[in-house]
C-alpha cells in the first residue's frame, strides 16, 4: 500500500493483517495508487477462501514475501476508478475481474499463458503478496483484468474469479477430463460445489462425496443426483473412476483413495494443505500408471473461459452468504469451523 494521501479524505476502510494469527483490524488507510500499466479498482465485491486463513494465519509459504501491515482478499470484482500512464483499453467506471497472478511475462510459463507458474521471482499475487481486496479499493495491473458486464450480481461475479475458475483449469487443463468419464469430487464446499457443476455440464458422469447431509441436499437441488454422503475412506470398494477431484485439501491417507482409480486413473489436488503430512505409497500408482496432478490456481485465459460458461448458464455461482467488509473476522472464523455451509462466502465492502 502506498502511503501518499494523508489527508484530505484520500482515505479508504480496509481489513488489515497487522500480526500473523491474530484477527484482523477493521481501519482507515491511504488510497492505493496506480504505477504504469496499473489501475485502482473499486471494489464490489471479494470472496472469502481457505487459503485467506492459510495466509493470516502465517502458515501459507507466501507470508514470507508479505509486508505487515497487509491486506488479504484474492476473489474480486470492481470497476476501474484510476489508471496510470501505458493503461491501454479500459475507461474509468468499467467493470472487471481480477485475475490475481502477475508474472513477469518473458518465462516460459509466462510465455505459454500460464502465468500463475511463473517461474521467476518477480511473481506478485494479489492477496498472497500484494493488497488484495478485503478493501474498498485495489491496485492490480490491467493485463490481469477481465471484462464483465453488468447483468451477474456483484457477489456472483467475485466467486466466479476463483471458485469457478480454478475448478474450469482443474477440469479441463489439469485433468483433461472427457465427456462420458467417471468422476469424483471429494467435498462439496466452495469450490467442490462449483467442481461438480463443472464436470456435469460437460457430460462427466459425477458422484459427490460429503458428509454434510444440508450440503448434500443442494447436491441434489443441483442436479447432480450421485452423491456419497460420508467420507471418503468409507467409499464402496468397488467404485472407480477415471478422475477423482479433491477440493479438500484432507486427504491425509492417499493409500485408500488411490484404490477408486481405474487403471491410468488420475488424482487431482484442488485443495491444498501446508503443514498436514500425508502416506502415499508408489507402488499403488506404479503397478496402475495413476497420476497425481497439482493444479495451482488459473490464467488469465481460464479466467475468461470460466466467465463464458456463467454467462452461457452452464454454471451457477453458489453464495453461502453475503457479509459487509467490517464482519470479515466473524466470516473467516465460520469458514474455518466449517458446518452445513455450501458455497462461497462473500465480502461487500
Amino acid at each position: 500500500m502506498e502511503h501518499v494521501y494523508m489527508e484530505g479524505g484520500f482515505t479508504m476502510k480496509a481489513m488489515l493483517l497487522e500480526q500473523f494469527g491474530q484477527p484482523l483490524r477493521y481501519g482507515e488507510v491511504p488510497d492505493p495508487v496506480p504505477g504504469y500499466g496499473e489501475v485502482v479498482l473499486d471494489v464490489e465485491a471479494c470472496g472469502v477462501c481457505h487459503s485467506d486463513l492459510k495466509i493470516i494465519s502465517g502458515m501459507h509459504p507466501n507470508c514470507a514475501q508479505i509486508r505487515l501491515p497487509f491486506i488479504p482478499g484474492h476473489e474480486v470484482v470492481g470497476r476501474v476508478s484510476a489508471a496510470g500512464s501505458g493503461v491501454n483499453g479500459w475507461k474509468i467506471g468499467e467493470r472487471a475481474l481480477v485475475s490475481i497472478y502477475m508474472g513477469c511475462t518473458t518465462c516460459d510459463s509466462c510465455r505459454a499463458g500460464m502465468e500463475q507458474l511463473c517461474e521467476s521471482d518477480e511473481l506478485q499475487i494479489i492477496g498472497f503478496t500484494e493488497n488484495g481486496g478485503y478493501a474498498q479499493k485495489m491496485k492490480v495491473r490491467a493485463r490481469n483484468l477481465v471484462p464483465i458486464s453488468d447483468e451477474i450480481p456483484a457477489a456472483e461475479a467475485a466467486v466466479i474469479t476463483d471458485a469457478v475458475a480454478t475448478c474450469w483449469r482443474a477440469a479441463f487443463e489439469a485433468a483433461n477430463i472427457k465427456s462420458g468419464e467417471k468422476a469424483l469430487v471429494i467435498g462439496f464446499g466452495g469450490l467442490g460445489v462449483h467442481m461438480a457443476q463443472i464436470l456435469n455440464s460437460c457430460g462427466v458422469d459425477v458422484t459427490v462425496c460429503e458428509p454434510c447431509r444440508e450440503k448434500v441436499t443442494i447436491a441434489g437441488e443441483l442436479g447432480l443426483n450421485q452423491v456419497f454422503c460420508g467420507y471418503a475412506e468409507d467409499l464402496p470398494a468397488d467404485e472407480t473412476f477415471h478422475t477423482i477431484f479433491d477440493v479438500t485439501g484432507k486427504i491425509t491417507n492417499y493409500n485408500g483413495i488411490l484404490s477408486h482409480l481405474k487403471r491410468r486413473g488420475k488424482f487431482v489436488m484442488v485443495g491444498y494443505s501446508v503443514n498436514s503430512p500425508s502416506l502415499f505409497s508408489s507402488a499403488a500408482a506404479h503397478v496402475n500408471e495413476l497420476s497425481l496432478i497439482g493444479t495451482r490456481g488459473h490464467s488469465v485465459k481460464n479466467l475468461k473461459d470460466a466467465l463464458k460458461m456463467v454467462e452461457m448458464g452452464k454454471i451457477k455461482p453458489i453464495i453461502g452468504a453475503v457479509n459487509s467488509l467490517e464482519n470479515a473476522n466473524e466470516v473467516l472464523r465460520q469458514l474455518n469451523d466449517g458446518g452445513h455451509i455450501c458455497g462461497r462466502f462473500v465480502l461487500i465492502p
